[in-house]
């Protein structure tokens, strides 16, 4: 099951980075180490299953069969923060999630831009005063893009 966290942090310029440092701190001592890809990246091994966190600025999402005990240990009145926006993930670093669940174990991740490509189509044709063609994704079973000879999106060279 996941968590998602937003808007956690607002303020000056250095606030980001000292929400980083507390909150490492913080991981520490529930057990959780850094990867050594991205730092932002948190991974605790709780025997049968992995936990993780993965934090981008004042973001957190959290990956566990048991989301709720690490956001319980952190938030107030046990921990040092107070979330907003605490529930499960729909959306996370532009890209919308969709999780299917077997039980208490994830059976499948979805992750699509699909929010994110319908904010700028919409403001391409605000901006434009276009009114774009809509497609099917995934695409229709029937095109074959070899075969296609419509005219390309910019202009010869």
């Amino acid at each position: 099951k996941t968590v998602i966290i937003k808007k956690a942090l607002y303020g000056l310029i250095g606030s980001c980075a000292q929400f980083h440092r507390h909150l490492c701190g913080e991981l520490y001592k529930l057990g959780f180490v850094p990867s050594k890809a991205d730092q932002d990246l948190w991974i605790r091994d709780a025997r049968d299953h992995y936990k993780y966190i993965a934090k981008y600025i004042d973001d957190i999402l959290i990956i566990s069969k048991d989301p709720m005990s690490i956001l319980n240990k952190l938030q107030k009145p046990t921990g040092p923060y107070k979330f907003k926006g605490v529930g499960g993930p729909e959306y996370y670093l532009g890209g919308d999630l969709k999780i299917s669940y077997m039980g208490d174990s994830i059976k499948e991740l979805q992750l699509s831009a699909k929010t994110y490509v319908k904010r700028i189509c919409d403001k391409i044709e605000q901006l434009m005063g276009w009114r774009l063609k809509v497609f099917m994704n995934p695409m229709d079973l029937n095109y074959h893009a070899e075969l296609d000879e419509s005219d390309f999106l910019v202009g010869d060279e």
